[in-house]
């Protein structure tokens, strides 16, 4: 999987539906199209290809995961149209379609055909990327795990950690193929802030949305996320969200799936740290690992599971060096 600079060059400008490299996210600045995010893209991805000059000279590096003075080469994540009430479903949506006045709403349909998924997943795939597709309704994700069956079988790959974030409507022959293919899920927690809004999706579906429960019981390995812009980058309130299904107004959204708070906080560290392959160096406080760790005012484990997001953090330190030491 090793990449030259001139080869991610290559790739990183023909991908025009990618939205973020090596963690930086331009959907803050506007539309790809615009100028100043082709300008922002086109910077970072000389930037990029300036650290590997140096770094590489003419030998291609392991690129995923590669550490840079504490930047990380984490992947490639590709945003495909889909989310609260527009994910593309293969049932109506539980809400009358404002056009016709009927229950005849299925979301928006993604612009890409399979065949440009498919290529476009593949190109990523062969030269060496982790990929990770920002993608919501069973529908749209059905296409996505036909890419990746597509790009493993022309071109197999071992431990490969391919990425569906959120994957938010899901079903059981959905999740077995997730686990077939190894694919990793990130999926949501933010039913504290949005519970609301699965509502549009009707109750029937609340059971197999964010189904963090079933996919740890498969197997499947889960990482965390606050998806920050749409819910708060809190990791306590995240935390509790993901053990109580929980609105604010105090609704809840798909019991079924709740979680422990020891798998919660395990998804948030482990499970987060292995979706960008740094568990051998993260996620767990033990010998030979980086000394990154927080001090709570609490024990997630021991108090009211509604009474999680209230904890807060007493000392951060990153490093083996405190950096923050709150009262």
């Amino acid at each position: 999987t090793g990449m030259h600079a001139h080869s991610y060059r290559k790739v990183a400008h023909g991908l025009t539906d990618i939205r973020r490299v090596v963690g930086i996210d331009l959907r803050g600045h506007g539309d790809s199209e615009t100028p100043d995010v082709d300008l922002a893209w086109t910077g970072m991805v000389d930037d990029c290809c300036a650290v590997l000059d140096h770094l590489g000279a003419a030998e291609p590096i392991d690129f995923v995961g590669h550490s840079m003075g504490g930047c990380t080469v984490a992947g490639t994540e590709l945003i495909r149209p889909g989310s609260v009430r527009t994910a593309w479903l293969f049932e109506p949506y539980d809400m009358l379609n404002p056009a016709t006045g009927e229950r005849d709403y299925y979301g928006i349909p993604p612009d890409q055909t399979q065949s440009g998924l498919d290529s476009l997943i593949f190109t990523i795939h062969e030269a060496g990327f982790q990929v990770g597709v920002h993608s919501n309704g069973d529908r749209e994700i059905t296409m996505l795990l036909d890419a990746f069956e597509k790009a493993l079988t022309r071109l197999p790959r071992s431990d490969h950690r391919h990425r569906i974030e959120h994957a938010s409507v899901v079903s059981p022959a959905i999740l077995q193929r997730v686990k077939e293919l190894e694919l990793v899920l990130v999926l949501h927690s933010y039913v504290y802030e949005h519970g609301d809004k699965m509502e549009a999706f009707g109750a029937n579906r609340w059971g197999m949305m964010h189904t963090n429960r079933l996919a740890l019981d498969m197997g499947i390995p889960v990482a965390g996320n606050s998806d920050y812009g749409v819910s708060a980058a809190i990791p306590m309130l995240r935390i509790q969200s993901l053990v109580t299904r929980t609105s604010a107004e105090g609704n809840v959204y798909g019991p079924e799936q709740r979680i422990s708070p020891e798998e919660a906080i395990r998804v948030w560290t482990m499970g987060s740290a292995y979706s960008v392959f740094e568990e051998d160096i993260k996620g767990s406080i033990v010998v030979g690992k980086l000394a990154d760790f927080v001090v709570l005012s609490s024990d997630p484990t021991a108090v009211p599971v509604d009474e999680i997001k209230d904890i807060t953090v007493r000392m951060t330190v990153v490093g083996g060096r405190i950096v923050y030491e709150g009262n």
